[in-house]
């Protein structure tokens, strides 16, 4: 493919393939240069007043086609376009762009997070990139005679540009200071003077350098210059900030990086780790190495305030009462990386930052801040630089850098655990370093885990504040087994080593099954000796009776009733002994304080951003990469996320799951957890066997339950989300006692809003249990479908009441628990509980728009009940028909859900059955309505209207607002039909039903009606304000598919407002809600709009074409030929826009095939008006003429289509004269539309070939 190069910044160039090109044309790189910087279609009026300033329009416009007819004879003929209005580059984004990059260098520079008037590390580049781009002054030596308006455009670049280049001068000279290449920011400190010799800033900044650099000469010459240009050219002495400056490298004085004093002094303490094993493999360098590691200290101590207090072969520490220790810390470690250290490689140095607020009596004593500091030290890895929260308040961060919160640890001389943060930079090593070391030497049989530990900062926090409170004593980690309630427990008591002198102790009870044994357990881990005849229990309770020790006792359950017991007696006879106990039952004991141990949070699969940074994302990929070295996350981040829902978060499904990607794809072991979540086994020897798999979790706790309460939690495992009370008490047996112990043994949880949950895992074991038993498995299963039929017959009174959004909030909140009975229901054949529910789920799903889900539940009821052969359920069976159709209507698919839906009207019109008969006429209206078979939909509504109304006597709320939405159904259809004051009275009269009634899905109804009504008589104030409100109405029914049209609505309105901005906001909001809500033909009418919006007001004709076309496969997908028909008439205009005919031909061909098909003749006249847009565009203006004149006195030509022939015809008739006029006018008037169509059809000679 051919390469352009165009370069304006110096003198212009132009290469094609490397080549010059030899121009015909002076103004042929003017006018290049002037569309490649605007970057837009350019009228051709504003090109030829631009070039050609002082000639009169016509000469200007005349010479401008000579000069484009000139670059088409050239090698650009392929880079310009240009049509009768306008002209433009073709390949703009192709073509080599000096300016471009330019742009793009420094905008870079706006991505780093910080404002314009700073700098980071990241910048350095960038900066660079944008002066090695800048070859001089904006086309520097180019002039253009007679063209005063170029010139001056021209003159306005060239000072533009010459600002951001001393912008970028100045902001690259901070970048090098800031991050100590002083070379280098005098380098560009120069640059910068030799554009601004007088820039008092530049001046300053270099003067400064040379004091840094102790470059007294250079400075001192600097000065005088500058100071004798100023009395040269202003008569006036430099200001008197410059002149300190002077006065301070004359005295010998350098200028310190920072002359901010710190609020308390900060150590700077620095080793090598292994430094034993570094300096012996360094052999005879060991001196020159070891000058070079303490000259590189000495320099960046000295350039950044610090003193050296500390050197020895290993440690050095530097002291900071002024400067900038993290910056300087930052710097040794890019010194580290720049200095040659032969063969060794560089050393593995490690820095701590520590300090502390002293004492006003004793500002001296550093000591214990040291030890402090030292401690610090031992504990962290080569690479690390790390500090304390109070000194983190205290440091000045340099750019780029971020901070690593590690959590609390405890250090010698500090009576609390420290906070202890890490810093990342672009300069330090690039490496994941382990947990800090334990500086503790009072931990006693504590485990060693070989999955580092992650996450959990809520609870630790929690667990610390609760066992540190003088008055709590005993702690209880409670949780479901594999939850990790002992890794948890684990990696606190480090932090906690310091409150317990007399050490903290780890005793697992996992090994014992009989209390007894608790004593002697407990002995051994205490490292104490029974001796004579007193019993264990009084034995150990004098030995712990004044120690301040911590107990952390684990797998505590199975020995719950004995255990607590002998707990309390060692709470009573003991003063500071304190225990942390991990158990998956609570003990309900007066002295219990509980933690809650629960799975990690999941990502939402769509909703979140960055889901890689969740703990549960976050272990699963570790323990994958540490099994499987090659594993990657993109292709699999949404199995991950899948996958560790399906273990409720817990980190033992969790790192069960990820051991597999050795054998396993993650879609694989996602599709194998689903069929079974025994899959997740291990044989790992070293796991304890309880753990090697969630099915042995799950025995475990099942077999320290009492038979009733495995009675009852089998049966509970029936509730496929959280349920009530209520619910559990009727279906399952569950008493409130019941499901409290359940909740005490970690087996249910109890959420805010009163429901209980059981975890997938336990429910998944549970529910096994339950099938052992066939019988109870059944009967509990009935009474759950039982019980939800009764609760959606129930809700339809509510739903068509006042009550009507509390009942669908409690609808929302059961119903997972419905479609899961629903299923059972058909599966067992009840359709007399299907009759009974089916009215209020299809409500439910209607009013929040989730057809979707709406069309799979009566989709598989219909499948089942069809499959049945059940004649006595056959209008039961039509019914569901009726609805799976609705449903798939609803989701665009119209040609396959019509049919169905006239088959089902025959039925029950053959049965005579009432209600069914009209709610089928309501639903046929709506779809015929879609088709445009305008009058046929009014037929229907009116003959549903009357079915519901014939019946005398009082009518349910039901009926009356089905009757009030059908008036809506009609007063849209008189809207269609022109008829706008019945429209509005039909309208007005539902949103009174409806206001009544309370019913709020069918006000919104109302409401958009009219709101559409106001828009049509360009009401726009008062569509606005309707849509509005019914846009709220929707957002509290949860309704997004109404809120999907209530924005593109409100697009229409701002559009005719003329709020081009506003308008495209909404319609982004409706494609982005609609894609939610899963209506396929709906998202296609969006897409049209938007593809719209982006051709006519965002001038993006390529952007429409790809947005016409994503439109266009889904109305195939989904059989409507009429968006078919549109969108392949509005994509036409798109690639006439582009100048692709034969593409914009055969789009006007497709569109006009389509509508014939469909036999509609006014879409047949809105298709040919697409032939008339063409043949103006190609030149043919008579032709386009005659067809804007059939068009528009056609009788059966829509009001759209007759007004968009007219304003073609009037812009074509501008440019012709009154005998062609009336000869076009009068064939144009009496052709004949099919003559016409063929003639078009036969004839490709109308496209033009280039």
């Amino acid at each position: 493919m051919s390469q352009l190069s165009l370069s304006l910044l110096g003198k212009p160039s132009l290469l094609l393939n490397g080549q010059p090109v030899n121009l015909p044309t002076s103004r042929g790189i003017p006018l290049l240069a002037y569309l490649a910087m605007t970057d837009i279609y350019q009228s051709r009026e504003a090109l030829a007043s631009l070039l050609w300033t002082d000639n009169s329009q016509g000469h200007a416009l005349a010479a401008l086609r000579t000069t484009l007819w000139r670059l088409k004879g050239s090698d650009l003929k392929d880079w310009i376009g240009w049509d009768r209005n306008e002209v433009w580059l073709t390949q703009a984004q192709n073509i080599n762009f000096d300016v471009a990059k330019f742009y793009a260098a420094l905008e870079r520079c706006n991505t780093h997070g910080h404002p314009l008037s700073q700098v980071c590390l990241l910048c350095t580049p960038a900066l660079t990139d944008a002066l090695e781009v800048y070859r001089g002054e904006f086309m520097h030596g180019s002039y253009l005679a007679k063209a005063g308006s170029f010139e001056n455009w021209r003159t306005q670049q060239r000072d533009n540009f010459e600002m951001m280049h001393l912008g970028a001068l100045e902001r690259l000279v901070k970048c090098h200071r800031k991050f100590g290449d002083f070379n280098l920011a005098i380098h560009y400190a120069r640059i910068w003077l030799a554009h601004d010799s007088l820039n008092e800033s530049a001046n300053a900044q270099l003067l400064q350098l040379y004091a840094i650099t102790e470059q007294r000469t250079a400075g001192m010459s600097l000065y005088k210059h500058y100071k004798q240009l100023l009395e040269q050219e202003f008569g006036i002495a430099p200001s008197d900030e410059i002149t300190a400056l002077y006065k301070q490298l004359v005295r010998g004085h350098t200028t310190p990086v920072s002359k901010k004093k710190v609020l308390s002094p900060i150590f700077l303490i620095a080793d090598i780790e292994r430094a034993p094993i570094y300096w012996g493999s360094a052999g005879d360098h060991k001196d020159d190495l070891l000058n070079t590691y303490r000259e590189i200290f000495k320099d960046a101590s000295r350039r950044f305030g610090g003193t050296l207090i500390q050197k020895t072969e290993n440690r050095i520490t530097l002291l900071f009462e002024n400067g900038q220790p993290l910056h300087c810390a930052v710097y040794l470690h890019l010194l580290f990386k720049k200095t040659d250290w032969g063969m060794i490689g560089p050393p593995s140095v490690r820095m701590v930052l520590y300090s502390t607020v002293l004492e006003e009596d004793n500002p001296g004593d550093f000591a214990m801040l040291t030890s402090a500091a030292s401690s610090l030290l031992s504990i962290s890895w080569g690479g690390q630089i790390l500090f304390s929260e109070s000194t983190l308040k205290l440091l000045d961060f340099p750019s780029g850098a971020k901070i690593n919160d590690l959590g609390f640890h405890s250090l010698i001389n500090n009576q609390a655990p420290v906070h202890i943060y890490e810093l990342c930079h672009p300069h330090l090593p690039a490496k994941d370093h382990p947990p800090l070391l334990s500086t503790s030497q009072q931990l006693f049989n504590f485990p060693i885990f070989d999955v580092p530990f992650i996450g959990r900062e809520e609870e630790l926090g929690e667990l610390h504040r609760s066992i540190l409170l003088p008055t709590n004593r005993l702690v209880s980690l409670t949780g479901p087994g594999g939850v990790g309630k002992t890794r948890l427990a684990v990696q606190f008591a480090p932090s906690a080593v310091d409150f317990f002198p007399d050490g903290i102790y780890f005793v697992s009870f996992a090994s014992i099954e009989d209390a007894d044994f608790i004593p002697i357990l407990l002995a051994d881990a205490l490292r104490f000796n029974f001796y004579g005849p007193t019993s264990h229990t009084e034995q150990l309770t004098q030995y712990l009776h004044r120690m301040k020790a911590l107990l952390v006792i684990d797998n505590f359950e199975h020995l719950r009733l004995e255990g607590a017991k002998f707990l309390a007696i060692l709470l009573s006879n003991t003063h500071y002994l304190k225990f942390i106990v991990t158990t998956r039952e609570r003990m309900n004991l007066i002295a219990e304080t509980v933690v809650e141990v629960v799975g990690f949070p999941i990502p939402d699969l769509l909703a979140t951003d960055h889901p890689e940074n969740f703990t549960a994302i976050k272990l699963f990929i570790q323990n994958a990469q540490k099994n499987y070295p090659r594993f990657t996350i993109p292709n699999n981040l949404k199995s991950i996320i899948r996958i560790c829902g399906m273990v409720d978060g817990m980190p033992l499904g969790i790192l069960l799951a990820s051991a597999w990607v050795r054998v396993f794809s993650c879609p694989e072991i996602e599709a194998e957890i689903s069929k079974n979540i025994d899959f997740l086994t291990t044989h790992a020897p070293d796991l304890d066997p309880r753990h090697r798999s969630l099915s042995a979790v799950f025995e475990n706790s099942w077999k320290l339950l009492p038979e009733a309460e495995r009675s009852v939690l089998g049966r509970l495992s029936i509730f496929s989300s959280p349920f009530t009370g209520r619910a559990a008490q009727e279906i399952c047996g569950a008493t409130p006692l019941a499901l409290s112990q359940l909740v005490d043994k970690s087996l249910l949880l109890h959420q805010q809003d009163g429901r209980f949950f059981m975890l997938n895992t336990i429910s998944h074991f549970a529910a096994a249990k339950l099938e052992e038993y066939s019988t109870e498995q059944a009967s509990t299963m009935e009474k759950y479908c039982e019980y939800y039929a009764e609760l959606c017959a129930q809700k339809i009174p509510e739903i068509n009441s006042l009550l009507q959004h509390n009942a669908i909030k409690e609808m929302i909140s059961e119903i997972e628990n419905i479609r899961s009975a629903w299923m059972w229901m058909i599966q067992t054949n009840r359709w007399d509980l299907i009759n009974k529910t089916k009215d209020a789920l299809l409500i439910y799903h209607v009013l929040l728009g989730n057809y979707i889900h709406g069309s799979e539940l009566f989709t598989a009821a219909f499948q089942k009940i069809t499959s049945s052969n059940q004649p006595e359920v056959e209008i039961t069976r039509y019914s569901l028909r009726q609805l799976s159709a609705w449903m798939d209507f609803r989701k665009g698919y119209v040609s396959r859900a019509l049919p169905e839906i006239d088959e089902c009207l025959e039925y029950f019109r053959s049965h005579d059955a009432k209600w069914e008969t009209a709610m089928t006429l309501f639903y046929l209206s709506v779809i015929h309505q879609a088709l445009n078979h305008i009058h046929l939909a009014k037929d229907l509504i009116l003959e549903s209207i009357e079915l519901l109304e014939r019946d005398g006597g009082t009518k349910s709320n039901y009926v009356l607002a089905i009757i009030a939405n059908c008036q809506t159904t009609l007063g849209g259809i008189l809207v269609r039909l022109d008829q706008y004051s019945q429209a509005k009275s039909y309208l007005n009269m539902s949103l009174t039903t409806h206001n009544k009634l309370g019913t709020t899905y069918g006000a919104l109804h109302s409401l958009m009606g009219l709101g559409r009504l106001a828009n049509l008589e360009s009401k726009y104030m008062q569509a606005r304000d309707l849509f509005l409100q019914a846009l709220e109405l929707a957002g509290g029914l949860f309704n997004h598919r109404d809120m999907v049209s209530i924005h593109n609505n409100l697009s229409s309105v701002y559009e005719s407002m003329a709020h081009i901005s506003l308008s495209y906001h909404h319609i982004q909001i409706a494609l982005k809600l609609c894609k939610e809500s899963g209506d396929r033909r709906l998202t296609a009418v969006i897409l049209n709009n938007l593809a719209y919006e982006q051709l006519r007001y965002h001038n993006q004709p390529t952007t429409a074409i790809r947005t016409y076309q994503e439109c266009l496969e889904i109305f195939s997908e989904v059989g409507d030929l009429r968006g078919i028909a549109f969108s392949c008439y509005d994509i036409s205009k798109a690639y006439l826009k582009v100048g692709l005919l034969e593409d914009a031909w055969s789009y006007n061909l497709r569109s006009i095939n389509t509508a014939m098909t469909l036999d509609d003749i006014s879409l047949v006249l809105h298709a040919l008006h697409g032939f008339a847009n063409f043949f103006v565009e190609v030149n043919l203006p008579e032709r386009g003429l005659g067809l804007c004149y059939l068009i528009e006195h056609h009788p059966q030509v829509d009001r759209d289509t007759q007004k968009r022939a007219i304003v073609t015809r009037a812009f074509v008739e501008a440019s012709l004269d009154n005998i062609t006029k009336q000869s076009v006018r009068v064939w144009g008037e009496n052709a004949d539309l099919q003559e016409t169509i063929n003639q078009i059809m036969a004839d490709k000679s109308y496209i033009p070939r280039y």
